[in-house]
């Protein structure tokens, strides 16, 4: 009996063994197989970053001729479309131009697009540009910030990044945008304005001013207007009489008319952008209200933009003073904005300052995209033959 007590114990010890190596044995497979599968996790992490930091190596950096302190990659297998608004104004081929200098530098394939200010052909080309299914990038010279809202969001569904010139889209989302810092455009304006009344009042600020206010549903317009809105909380004394005007410049020349006739006591007009000014000169002369600066009847003219007909009223003494912007440059960053993000190293942040430019930047967040605003000039008689300013640059755009 005791044998065999002895035997079956000697039985169970041996299978206790036994089942114990298989445990061993199963949690020692397993913990080879984890270990394998995460080595091969890391492994093919490692691959797809050596490769990810190959292919980034492997695209080509250079200067631009434009600014050679500032880089593009040369993307001769991308193209981008630059859709603009209006080539029939010199503005916009100036902006075309500088992007071409971008795009000449990138070696990138690239085609401008002309709508010519018809708002249902410029969605119909870019509906037409992601059906082809070629755009490596979309920059937009948008003609209505509202109206243009759909094609950008047409575009985000297809995977094309959106660079806008100027008028910002109000929906869908943006890669980026560059025009003007609107609301330190309007801001120089108006203090310049209020500078140009206390010369004509001994000092004090007051009077009576005309303000042209239009096209509130664009972003560039409608941060001028809160600029100025803004500048005159400080100053009490100074009347603003806003006057809603028109996209038509003979129809806004008519209501300044109007204006003036009723208010035969205003000192100033603050024109909103000098497109909108450009029959003011004949409208003024019709009321006897065309006096140059220093004559008893000289209306003081603050106007915005700087185009070449302003440079050349400020000369003649009609208008004051205007804000200058750096159009040429509007399409060269787009377009070097876009080779930053097809090249794999856009950082749109802080504040952009290029040597040997007359500008420097600032980005901002429109909640949809980042805006980068360029700064302004502002223009008086005193430096209003500088030829710098693009108005001055006309006839080299000329067609």
């Amino acid at each position: 009996m005791k044998k065999n007590v002895l035997i079956i114990v000697g039985i169970i010890l041996v299978m206790s063994v036994v089942m114990s190596f298989s445990f061993i044995g199963c949690k020692t497979t397993t913990e080879t197989t984890a270990a394998a599968e995460t080595t091969a996790a890391a492994e093919t992490t490692a691959a797809a970053e050596t490769t990810a930091a190959a292919e980034s190596a492997e695209v080509e950096w250079v200067n631009t001729a434009l600014y050679p302190s500032m880089q593009v990659p040369v993307i001769p297998d991308k193209k981008i479309y630059y859709v603009e608004s209006f080539l029939g104004d010199v503005a916009h081929r100036m902006m075309v131009s500088g992007a071409e200098s971008a795009f000449k530098d990138m070696q990138v394939q690239y085609e401008v697009l002309n709508p010519e200010n018809d708002l249902q052909r410029q969605v119909k080309m870019i509906d037409d540009i992601i059906a082809k299914g070629d755009a490596s990038a979309l920059i937009l010279s948008a003609i209505d910030s509202e109206g243009i809202s759909s094609s950008v969001e047409k575009c985000n569904e297809a995977g094309i990044p959106v660079f806008i010139i100027d008028r910002w889209s109000t929906g869908g989302q943006v890669e980026f945008g560059v025009g003007g810092d609107w609301y330190t455009h309007g801001t120089t304006a108006t203090n310049n304005l209020v500078e140009l009344l206390k010369a004509k009042y001994n000092g004090e600020a007051k009077g009576t001013v005309i303000a042209m206010i239009i096209g509130m549903e664009i972003n560039a317009l409608r941060d001028r207007a809160a600029a100025l809105r803004d500048v005159m909380k400080q100053y009490p004394d100074i009347k603003v009489i806003e006057k809603q005007g028109d996209f038509d410049a003979n129809k806004d020349a008519k209501i300044l008319q109007d204006a003036l006739t009723a208010n035969p006591e205003t000192d100033a007009v603050w024109n909103i952008a000098d497109v909108f000014g450009q029959s003011f000169v004949p409208a003024l002369e019709e009321i006897d209200k065309l006096g140059k600066a220093g004559e008893a009847n000289h209306l003081i003219i603050q106007s915005m933009d700087g185009t070449d007909w302003a440079l050349q009223a400020i000369r003649d003494g009609y208008f004051d003073s205007t804000v200058s912007s750096f159009v040429v440059e509007w399409g060269f960053m787009a377009a070097w904005a876009a080779g930053q993000s097809l090249g794999g190293k856009a950082d749109f942040s802080g504040d952009l300052k290029v040597e040997g430019a007359a500008w420097s930047g600032k980005y901002f967040d429109m909640g949809n995209g980042t805006f980068l605003g360029l700064t302004s000039n502002l223009v008086t008689k005193d430096n209003v033959d500088d030829k710098s300013l693009w108005g001055n640059r006309v006839s080299e755009f000329l067609e």
